[in-house]
């Protein structure tokens, strides 16, 4: 291999063998993709400490075996893809070496274990963006450790067997309260840009070479979790998909979700959910895809803003108990509750009135005193008004009194004739 050599790219070809373990004596080596070819057998197990490695992409190949533990030696390594391929064992605890990693992509495999294999006192505050293990056999529950990467920005867990509830501290991530807090150690680095798989409203969207830093998710989805949706997601303000289907939780929908102002994507389905759904969620101005099938909700379906163009019947399918367009089934006897848009309305209208009598008050207190003010202080004022108001009496009983005698003289000449 050439000694002097920094990056390795032969993506998208129709290489097959296996992968040399010349590359565990590379000292200058830093980017090496070998991702969609056919690349088959085990991942060298010979990397070492003093290797210069930032990006390793070994996706989408057919490679064998488990994780090298050597791997864990590449302290300098930011972004590793392994995913999609036929790689097998536990979860290695060599991943808590990954001090630096931004980027750790290891789903469609059959990775098992748990979470802890990954999540330690060395890794709890390091500068992790991407965790993705889509498609494994990962199991147990979602340790409460995960909460402290500041830095996360996707989550992604989907279709595995994890069990427990959902921890309430993912209201915690920073990054998804408020994106201004995101850090552009990958956007300012174009070989960082990351190679990614994220499913959003139902369907996989792929980044290659793309930044994603107005991107933000966490899937759930297809596991065994229990229990209630947290309250204490609801403060994700800059969470754009949201999906915990395909799971077994209950209780009610968060009353207060329509506070999670940028989603974009929410998918709530197959679950046992119960309740009304909450009429805040019709504040939700960017929703384009909703997803609350298969559950057990109740009560009419709220309407106004965007909820109004989300008209797909099979968003509610599942839900014998619910009522009100876009379904068929009228609600009888009940009051809708009121949406946002009435609300807002209703409470416009009130202080409109409100000011309007507060006006039309105040200005009949400020004419009626301007005027009986100044002639109850002003004694000039007060004698000319009465002799003006005495004057016009007289005239207007003199123009009376010559009405009525041209009446009678008219009257009486008609007579004589």
């Amino acid at each position: 291999m050439l000694p002097m050599l920094q990056g390795l790219y032969l993506a998208n070809n129709l290489m097959n063998g296996s992968i040399p373990k010349s590359l565990c004596n590379s000292k200058s080596l830093m980017y090496l993709d070998l991702s969609n070819n056919m690349f088959s057998g085990s991942i060298p197990n010979c990397w070492g400490n003093d290797q210069l490695f930032n990006s390793i992409d070994l996706s989408s190949n057919n490679l064998l075996g488990l994780f090298p533990s050597t791997m864990g030696r590449l302290s300098s390594l930011l972004v590793l893809h392994l995913n999609n391929n036929n790689l097998h064992g536990e979860l290695h605890v060599a991943l808590q070496n990954f001090t630096s990693l931004v980027i750790l992509d290891m789903g469609e495999n059959k990775f098992s274990g748990n979470l802890t294999s990954i999540v330690g006192d060395k890794i709890s505050n390091h500068s992790l963006k991407i965790l993705r293990l889509r498609r494994n056999l990962v199991s147990g529950y979602i340790p409460l450790e995960l909460c402290s990467f500041s830095q996360l920005q996707i989550l992604d867990l989907a279709d595995n067997n994890l069990t427990g509830r959902i921890p309430p501290c993912f209201g915690k991530f920073p990054i998804m309260v408020n994106a201004t807090q995101l850090s552009n150690r990958i956007d300012q680095r174009y070989w960082y840009w990351p190679h990614l798989m994220v499913v959003v409203k139902g369907r996989y969207i792929e980044y290659i070479r793309k930044p994603l830093r107005f991107e933000s998710s966490i899937d759930l989805s297809s596991n065994n979790l229990i229990e209630s949706i947290p309250e204490e997601l609801i403060v994700l303000k800059d969470l754009h998909n949201l999906n915990l289907s395909w799971n077994h939780l209950s209780g009610k929908i968060p009353e207060k979700i329509g506070q999670m102002e940028n989603l974009e994507s929410l998918d709530l389905s197959q679950n046992g959910l119960s309740g009304m759904i909450p009429k805040s969620m019709s504040g939700l101005t960017k929703l384009s895809h909703l997803n609350l099938s298969y559950n057990n909700l109740s009560g009419p379906i709220p309407t106004g803003y965007q909820l109004q163009t989300l008209e797909d019947p099979t968003i509610y399918i599942g839900n014998p108990q619910l009522c009100g367009a876009p379904l068929l089934k009228k609600c009888l006897n009940v009051a809708l509750p009121p949406t946002t848009s009435n609300f807002k309305d209703n409470n416009e209208g009130a202080l409109e009135r409100m000011w309007f009598y507060i006006i039309v008050m105040s200005g009949f207190a400020i004419g009626f005193w301007g005027v009986v003010g100044t002639l109850i202080f002003v004694k000039s004022w007060r004698y000319a008004y009465f002799q003006w108001v005495d004057d016009v009496k007289h005239w207007i009983l003199v123009v009376i009194t010559l009405k009525v005698e041209q009446f009678k003289k008219m009257f009486n000449g008609n007579l004589d004739d």
